[in-house]
């Protein structure tokens, strides 16, 4: 077998192989032996037809692509390990030549790859979270409406009652056109060009005077005085100092009717309520505020560490050399598109080819849409598996088995309804997934801060067998979870 090796654009490789004439005798006469079976061929039972007589009657051409489908996947299979090629996916016979013997071409779409530099020189400053007491005694107030006593109010809606309704609110400058984001709200919306704020048959809302805990400043204010089944229009904006620099100071205009109003009766903060809240575990008021506490850094450090781990993964991409067949952003497309169309057959019943239809859009725009974004979310899917891969991060059986059993814990007296499924091997495996995919994410924000972690498992797993092999090496399921962590 002679074998050409030519590396193409797009992270895929041209492999020629010639074969050697000897084989192709050999798979030409057994490939005639299957014809001679499956073809009638007048005055030969099944099978007995001589060699030269199928060769006459199928022709060399034909008889060779016969043979193929005994020994192209042999062929191919040998040429990868010659050529020391990783594929992403199977190649692709794209040409053959029965001139001379017989050459084939494969095309192979490449396995990813990707150089992360010194990464373990990153380090990005962290901003300690810090707990106010404003913050805390707003959970106090949280505690208090979890708490209370909602009852009928029969009479119109006033400050500090609890107001059922069904809300539409679009934002102002979309309406009447199609906006450049309208694929991103297709999950579920309705129909029409304008971008959707937010759209709720039935959504809670307790009339605040803060306008910190409002859904927007002045929202309750316009429900005051509203009646259940009323009906009213309005228009508000969304603060300038909002995080979300795209949504900062957009107008929306919304569409509300009554469903509901409750009055609330609120528990009093004192001890009592400490004792209400926590199953008579805390006993005084001041007790209370210290679990609130610290529930509330925990909280507030999570939401630190994920925005610490977005903008370590971006300081990443800054400088790692990434490279991938375009066959596997079709792929995360694919994923991305098929999300939207599950989505909406849930929420709507309507697929997406439906969709597309009632916003008159072709598919392959719509697929142009999410290409940036599914490069994006590529990216970083890429480099969180080399950072899993280089820093040698797996789980083993028993660290599986241990988080099924703490799994377990929160179904108390039915979690052996729940043992035989989470022990399948499917489910062992996408929790091995999860736990690979948290402590990569674990390890980089402890990089970033100059932590200096060890490479390697993590020390919980320090000693155990590891016999749960290869997680971190594969790219499209551990990348992906981290990825998605990243990103959504």
């Amino acid at each position: 077998m002679e074998l050409q090796v030519e590396h193409l654009a797009d992270h895929t490789a041209q492999l020629k192989v010639k074969v050697d004439p000897e084989r192709v005798e050999q798979a030409m006469r057994g490939a005639a032996r299957k014809v001679s079976k499956e073809l009638r061929i007048p005055g030969f039972r099944p099978g007995k037809a001589p060699y030269h007589v199928v060769l006459n009657l199928v022709g060399r051409e034909g008889l060779i692509r016969e043979a193929i489908e005994d020994i192209g996947d042999d062929i191919y299979g040998k040429a990868l390990d010659e050529s020391g090629i990783q594929p992403y996916a199977a190649g692709e016979i794209t040409d053959l030549n029965v001139e001379d013997g017989l050459t084939l071409t494969f095309i192979v779409p490449k396995r990813p790859e990707v150089k992360l530099g010194d990464y373990r020189a990153l380090r990005l400053d962290y901003n300690e979270p810090d707990v106010t007491e404003e913050a805390v005694e707003n959970a106090v107030d949280r505690t208090r409406e979890t708490l209370a006593v909602a009852e009928a109010a029969g009479r119109p809606a006033q400050m500090g009652d609890k107001v059922m309704l069904k809300i539409r609110g679009v934002f102002a400058d979309s309406e009447g056109h199609e906006h450049e984001h309208d694929h991103e709200h297709a999950e579920g919306e309705e129909h029409d060009h304008a971008e959707v704020f937010m759209d709720e048959a039935n959504y809670e809302v307790i009339l605040r005077e803060d306008p910190k805990r409002d859904l927007l400043p002045e929202f309750s204010a316009q429900l005051v005085g509203l009646a259940e089944e009323e009906t009213k229009s309005f228009s508000l904006s969304i603060p300038e100092d909002e995080e979300n620099k795209e949504l900062a100071g957009r107008p929306v205009n919304f569409e509300i009717t009554v469903n509901k109003v409750e009055s609330m009766t609120l528990p009093g903060k004192d001890d009592f309520l400490a004792e209400l809240a926590t199953n008579g575990e805390v006993k005084t008021l001041d007790g209370l505020r210290d679990k609130l506490r610290v529930d509330l850094r925990e909280a507030m450090v999570s939401m630190a560490d994920e925005e610490y781990f977005v903008k370590a993964v971006d300081k990443l991409l800054e400088t790692a050399e990434i490279t991938y067949p375009n066959l596997m952003l079709e792929d995360y497309i694919d994923d991305m598109l098929n999300d939207v169309d599950q989505s909406l057959r849930q929420r709507v019943g309507v697929p997406l080819t439906d969709y597309l239809k009632l916003i008159n859009k072709p598919e392959h725009e719509f697929r142009q849409d999410y290409s940036e974004r599914a490069v994006d979310r590529l990216r970083r899917s890429l480099i969180m598996s080399e950072l899993a891969n280089q820093e040698g991060l797996t789980v083993d059986d028993a660290a599986v088995d241990a988080e099924i059993e703490k799994r377990l814990e929160q179904f108390g007296a039915q979690s052996e309804m729940f043992r035989q499924f989470l022990y399948q091997d499917e489910n062992r495996r996408n929790l091995a997934i999860d736990l690979v995919s948290q402590r990569t994410i674990r390890r980089l924000i402890d990089i970033a801060k100059g932590l200096n972690p060890a490479t390697g498992p993590d020390e919980a797993d320090a000693g155990q067998n590891e016999s749960t092999t290869g997680l971190a090496e594969e790219t499209s399921e551990v990348a992906e979870r981290a990825a998605s962590e990243a990103t959504e």
